[in-house]
């Protein structure tokens, strides 16, 4: 088995130096710096950090830390962090401007086993086995009416399966409460769009039991029938879907605490992935040395191997380059959490999922990689400029349009694209040019407006899109919010 870039070399670097003896001492941000220190000494060219804590303002030590490893040459991806669903749940050090910050989205695979009901036969649904042990033959099913078994089960679920709502509290939490009533298994059903997940344990132990997850929409049906019973097949196996590009429920969201700026940057897959798996006193891999895996704390990795795969193909491309590749040739796909049907705007995917095949053939970049305005004033028109750079021997000209991203009862999106060009005063769109030209072996600006003739407390955000020559077509996004 490989992973993004297997010939990558790999260096691990410890940020809890005080976690021993079973004590459980936070790594400070001081202990993740010198890390980070050590690592630019060791000539490291990537560093990815699958952690993230409370925001400590605008002279957050670890954001600006990490800010000034981009600037000493060194590409760094840094999770989002799991504390979605909602705007302004973004965590440090993911808030750092120059880092890439990666949210998560979901896979299209699963492993699980079909699940039928009633077991004489009717409905077959598929249901995702993670650590716990799958369900095997036939068994009664107890419906825990519409609650999430958190505190208990009804002792009614004795001797049978028992089906509950997923959230609030750990899966094991749920187990343990169905082993208290006597239940001989648990089938949790998904609070969110897309597939089931692998479900784990939390490492408190007295959770030995079957239990599984199916989907939200499995789930629905699976209450509405009221089947008395249902067979499990106990062979494991993968399933593809379609449901792949959801926003993960859990990825944290911008726009950052403070100064308002896009983030993430990027996303990319980060529920059900198939990952390494240790046991320790917070995860408990079941036995295997593999699990499948969920949190932006997976996503974040795939960044880093990607980032890794660009700086073999292309060695001279800097921290900046980079970044742009993977950032501004994304794939706008991503859609919302509650129906999977929904965009979803620039401070929950930022430019989108990556594409790294599209990243890999990049012929022009940007820096920033996104238009973040902040906060501007009512009434007085506010600019900043994107620097795009063309490394070709030939000029590189863009037409300029720009997509609008209003938000739905989903969290989604009404988009529209239309044409740039100079707008009213109070328009709430942006204006930027018609078209912008790269020289050769050179650099330009691209001047972005956003006008603020709206009322205070409008947000303006959506993308701006670059198509060039053939394929080469780039887009970033772009945040403000009027106040006085």
């Amino acid at each position: 088995m490989s992973g993004i870039a297997p010939g990558a070399w790999l260096g691990n670097y410890n940020v809890f130096p005080d976690h021993v003896n079973e004590s459980r001492h936070g790594a400070r941000s001081e202990d993740i710096l010198n890390a980070v220190d050590a690592a630019i000494a060791d000539d490291m060219d990537i560093l990815n950090l699958s952690l993230g804590g409370g925001y400590h303002g605008n002279n957050d030590l670890l954001a600006n830390g990490l800010d000034n490893a981009v600037d000493a040459g060194v590409v760094v991806a840094v999770a989002a962090g799991n504390s979605g669903p909602g705007a302004g749940t973004l965590e440090s050090p993911g808030r750092a401007r120059k880092v890439i910050t990666v949210g998560a989205s979901t896979n299209k695979h699963f492993v699980g086993q079909m699940f039928t009901y009633p077991a004489s036969g009717g409905t077959t649904i598929d249901a995702a086995v993670g650590e716990f042990p799958p369900l095997a033959g036939s068994f009664g099913l107890f419906f825990n009416t519409q609650l999430n078994g958190c505190t208990s089960i009804d002792s009614g679920a004795s001797g049978n399966v028992a089906v509950v709502n997923r959230g609030v509290c750990t899966f094991s939490t749920k187990v343990r409460n169905a082993i208290a009533a006597g239940a001989t298994g648990v089938v949790v059903i998904n609070n969110v769009a897309g597939d089931p997940i692998g479900m784990s344990k939390d490492g408190g132990g007295g959770d030995d039991l079957p239990a599984v997850m199916i989907s939200n929409n499995d789930g629905a049906a699976l209450r509405v029938a009221n089947p008395p019973d249902a067979l499990a097949d106990a062979t494991l196996q993968e399933f593809t879907t379609s449901n792949q590009d959801i926003l993960a429920a859990f990825s944290s969201q911008g726009p950052t605490a403070v100064d308002f700026a896009v983030k993430p940057d990027v996303t990319s897959v980060g529920v059900n992935v198939l990952s390494s798996c240790v046991s320790s006193d917070f995860v408990d891999c079941g036995g295997s040395s593999w699990a499948f895996l969920s949190g932006t704390s997976m996503s974040t990795p795939h960044i880093a191997g990607s980032a890794a795969v660009l700086l073999n193909l292309h060695p001279s491309w800097s921290p900046a380059q980079i970044k742009s590749a993977l950032v501004n040739r994304a794939d706008l796909v991503i859609q919302d959490a509650v129906t999977g049907l929904h965009d979803v705007g620039p401070t929950a995917q930022g430019a989108g999922r990556e594409n790294l095949s599209v990243a890999a053939d990049a012929t022009s970049w940007m820096d920033p990689a996104a238009a973040s305005f902040g906060r501007v004033t009512l009434g007085h028109p506010t600019s900043l400029t994107i620097t795009l750079s063309n490394p070709t021997g030939t000029d590189e000209t863009f037409s300029v349009s720009v997509t609008k991203f209003t938000p739905d009862t989903f969290g989604g999106t009404v988009p529209s694209v239309y044409d740039a060009g100079t707008l009213s005063a109070g328009d709430t769109r942006i204006n930027v040019p018609g078209s912008v030209t790269v020289p050769a072996n050179g650099s330009t600006t691209l001047t972005v407006t956003v006008n603020t003739g709206q009322p205070s407390g409008t947000v303006v955000q959506g993308w701006i899109n670059l198509d060039g020559p053939g394929s080469n077509d780039l887009h970033f996004a772009y945040y403000a919010i009027v106040g006085h």
